[in-house]
């Protein structure tokens, strides 16, 4: 617990408008599925879930502040009439 709460606290102070998170599952083969004490698949979940609505919040907020902003774009997909069309920006794919 100690270490997810230390984790929860980083990830809310960094404030990351883009992240992975997901759950630990045991890898066969590696040290970390050897370990006797094993976190539980629902405690696991939760903690998971609890990180997902932390990014979220996060993600919303940055969303909010770029609206009326100027960004380029590469569009990925155009849409009918042009709505609806799939773009990326720099922060989303820097070698572009």
């Amino acid at each position: 617990d100690k270490d997810h709460r230390e984790l929860v606290d980083f990830v809310k102070q960094m404030r990351f408008e883009r992240a992975g998170v997901f759950a630990y599952s045991e890898e066969e083969g590696t040290p970390a599925a050897k370990m006797a004490e094993q976190v539980p698949a629902e405690v696991k979940e939760r903690r998971r879930d609890e990180l997902i609505s932390i990014v979220q919040k996060c993600q919303r907020k940055f969303a909010e502040s770029m609206v009326g902003k100027r960004v380029e774009v590469v569009i990925d997909r155009v849409g009918e009439g042009g709505f609806g069309s799939v773009g990326r920006t720099r922060a989303d794919a820097p070698d572009i």
